[in-house]
């Protein structure tokens, strides 16, 4: 029958994608032997390219890919073919092959998705490099302009476009790209959401590089401050349980810790929005049993609130200044202890570092000197580099212990 090569191309494809290589072979050799059209025999051989990719035998497929091009010249999956050639030579470590492959896709005068994909793939490339960003945002414009752009690709890039304006500190038109994504009624929700915490980024840095030195300044910061508060909660109204939520909270604790030196009022702001955030983290990891990727976030809340309680006391009465330092050491205890990480995750080296040195801190302060040198010792254990300078403050510490009456 006709339709039988069809019917094998089709199982073929089936097994590809259910990870049934041999199988898929077995079809795409019978249907070697079946009599087919030239648009079909090429697209059964994108499929035995696609088992070779599956397989990562990225040599052997771009010797497939380079063979199907020069065979179907002016065949209309040309553009993609291109595409996946110039992403198999980057799996295969031709990174060099791979650059040129992508630059002559995309500098090519046709507009397709996968032009316009590999103009996004040069400019990551550039945004990445650290040294080529000014070029990156330049692509990444050109591309969000483009009405023939695919949207998500044009969405994706007005959002990286922002990035890469505030890297250089191009703060208004960063805000540009990511308020019209936001206010953009046919970006998706999630696409909505990242620009809504880059926004949110963006004002923290203006917040942390504009000196408060007028009236007219702290009015200005005032409104920056209550803009990207504002912006952030309406975030936590969506889903209130979920992970965006959780995120939006702890965001907006950090911008009010960050101002709360000048604007003492705000670290009771900051405490209630780590809690909402530590609140949802912690139901949402009981839920999965410690699964899940809210452990960052729970820490992050975690190591806020000890901010805040360490902060807000610093000058206070004996009593008030131990009761506070108390606290702040129970929320850093839960980070070192990686209370909430589920038994198959491995120790997060960056929180039980940052947890560790605030732990000694604070142990410091309570006069548990022991304790603290317990913690130092633990911590050379896990970070075996920092052996010198663990050493030279375990010396300090044990000089303030022998001074101790």
């Amino acid at each position: 029958s006709s339709l039988f090569p069809y019917f094998l191309l089709g199982m073929a494809q089936a097994r590809i994608t259910a990870g049934q290589l041999e199988l898929a072979e077995e079809h795409l050799i019978e249907f070697n032997n079946q009599k087919q059209d030239h648009d079909l025999l090429a697209a059964a051989e994108l499929e035995t390219i696609r088992v070779q990719t599956t397989k990562g035998q990225w040599g052997d497929a771009i010797k497939l890919y380079d063979r199907w091009l020069k065979k179907y010249p002016n065949h209309k999956m040309r553009g993609k073919v291109l595409l996946d050639r110039a992403w198999a030579l980057m799996r295969s470590g031709q990174k060099i092959a791979a650059m040129k492959a992508y630059e002559n896709l995309a500098f090519t005068k046709v507009k397709s998705p996968q032009v316009y994909t590999a103009k996004i793939w040069l400019a990551d490339q550039y945004f990445n490099s650290v040294t080529n960003r000014l070029a990156a945002e330049k692509i990444y414009q050109e591309v969000a302009s483009e009405t023939n752009c695919p949207p998500y690709l044009r969405h994706r890039s007005q959002l990286m476009a922002g990035r890469a304006a505030m890297v250089r500190q191009g703060y208004d038109d960063a805000k540009k790209s990511f308020v019209a994504l936001i206010n953009n009624k046919d970006v998706s929700a999630p696409e909505r959401i990242q620009a809504t915490f880059a926004l949110g980024d963006l004002i923290m840095f203006e917040l942390k590089s504009s000196p408060v030195n007028s009236p007219q300044a702290e009015k200005i910061q005032n409104e920056k401050i209550h803009q990207s508060t504002n912006t952030l909660f309406g975030l936590t109204q969506i889903v209130q349980t979920n992970r965006v939520a959780a995120r939006a909270w702890g965001r907006i604790g950090d911008i009010s810790l960050m101002v709360a030196r000048k604007r003492e009022s705000h670290y009771a702001h900051a405490k209630v929005a780590y809690e909402k955030s530590r609140s949802i983290s912690e139901q949402q990891l009981i839920n999965l049993s410690g699964a899940g990727d809210y452990d960052d976030i729970l820490y992050q809340a975690l190591m806020g609130l000890a901010y805040c309680s360490d902060r807000s006391t610093i000058g206070s009465a004996g009593e008030i200044r131990k009761v506070a330092l108390e606290d702040a050491l129970k929320n850093v205890t839960d980070v070192y202890q990686d209370s909430y990480g589920h038994p198959t995750k491995k120790i997060n080296l960056y929180w039980r570092g940052q947890s560790g040195v605030m732990a000694i801190r604070f142990l410091t302060e309570l006069d548990r000197y022991d304790d603290a040198l317990r913690k130092y010792d633990e911590l050379e254990t896990l970070f075996p580099n920092m052996r010198p300078f663990f050493k030279e403050k375990k010396q300090r510490l044990e000089e303030l212990r022998a001074a101790k009456p």
